[in-house]
């Protein structure tokens, strides 16, 4: 009842079904009472008197300067109609109905897994991805995808509030079941409540690593969420490996630098991905993610079209400064391949 009031009910009559400066004299008050005191009749009659409000603004409509109820007349229809944008707090209304009912109840288990591994198991809360999300540009044109993607929250969210193609990556087993099971059942309340959001697909029980399918659907990302908070030395070169070949423009959100700290340009490395690269550090509130009440750091990258600015520059006073000395690059014993250019020091 208070979903569709806030979602689809103009305000005078939401007040009357869920009124938060008056709780007490509303539906929704109403029925808590009930249900503490166990006065079941009036749970039943506090029901009908939400179906019959929703029946009379649907079918019949309210008479506002006329005295017959048409299609033109139906408040419910016409407020739905001009909707510009579907209540944030529905959303995670939404978000947070789909999750109770399919994840949380087998949630211990995804806690399984070995600490401090790949496979350590972490959400993001919907507020913290609202921000990021809106940060990142994510829009309705947009193509997403969540590397280690878990249950499916953050596709959801993304292709729910933003109704961008939404994808996601996840090998683990068990969450790649509950994931499954939580898609079914967001797409089950999207039909109910008549929202069409955006395409969503997952390739689950499956790593992205070497995964040419995965790396085909990244190549057409503008958005990557890529939660690396515990991810190793390797897994973090099969990332690098996997953003090859990025088109420019692309945002990158992570929990840590995907440039890492100390990365140099050198001969050897001129053309890595890593090179055209920018990250902004930003700083997240307590409670924006489940490993910690506390708050923390996190990134968004761009994929630029050359070497960073600052970076380009560096690159050419000391590649000019090489040739006045008399170092010849293709000579190996004079060859300074192995010196950095730059210690990316925007990124740590």
């Amino acid at each position: 009842m208070e979903l569709f009031a806030i979602s689809f009910l103009p305000e005078e009559y939401r007040n009357k079904i869920a009124n938060t400066e008056d709780p007490t004299n509303c539906l929704i008050g109403r029925y808590i009472e009930s249900f503490e005191t166990g006065n079941y009749n009036e749970i039943i009659k506090i029901i009908e008197e939400f179906n019959s409000i929703i029946e009379n603004l649907n079918s019949e409509g309210e008479k506002i300067g006329n005295d017959e109820g048409t299609n033109e007349n139906n408040q419910l229809l016409k407020y739905v109609k001009n909707l510009d944008k579907f209540p944030l707090v529905s959303i995670y209304e939404i978000l947070n109905q789909c999750y109770i009912r399919t994840v949380l109840p087998e949630a211990k288990k995804l806690s399984s897994y070995k600490a401090f591994s790949n496979y350590v198991y972490g959400e993001l809360m919907p507020s913290f991805l609202t921000m990021v999300y809106k940060q990142s540009g994510l829009d309705a044109n947009s193509t997403f995808i969540d590397l280690g993607s878990g249950v499916g929250n953050c596709c959801i969210q993304a292709a729910l509030e933003f109704g961008c193609k939404s994808y996601g990556c996840e090998i683990m087993e068990h969450a790649s079941r509950l994931c499954e099971l939580q898609l079914i059942e967001f797409e089950n309340r999207c039909k109910i409540l008549g929202l069409n959001p955006g395409k969503i697909e997952f390739y689950l029980y499956q790593s992205f690593e070497d995964n040419k399918p995965v790396k085909e659907t990244v190549n057409q990302c503008n958005v990557i969420l890529c939660n690396n908070y515990l991810f190793d030395s390797k897994l973090n070169l099969k990332v690098t490996e996997l953003f090859t070949d990025l088109k420019v423009g692309t945002k990158i959100i992570s929990l840590k630098p995907i440039v890492p700290p100390g990365h140099a340009v050198t001969w050897n490395n001129i053309d890595s991905i890593l090179n055209r690269i920018k990250t902004t550090r930003y700083i997240y509130g307590p409670d924006s993610v489940s490993w910690t009440s506390n708050g923390g750091y996190y990134y968004i990258s761009e994929v630029m079209d050359d070497i960073v600015d600052e970076n380009f520059v560096v690159f050419q006073s000391r590649s000019k400064r090489g040739a006045s000395v008399g170092i010849n690059n293709n000579n190996s014993d004079s060859s300074r391949s192995g010196t950095p250019l730059n210690a990316f020091t925007h990124n740590v």
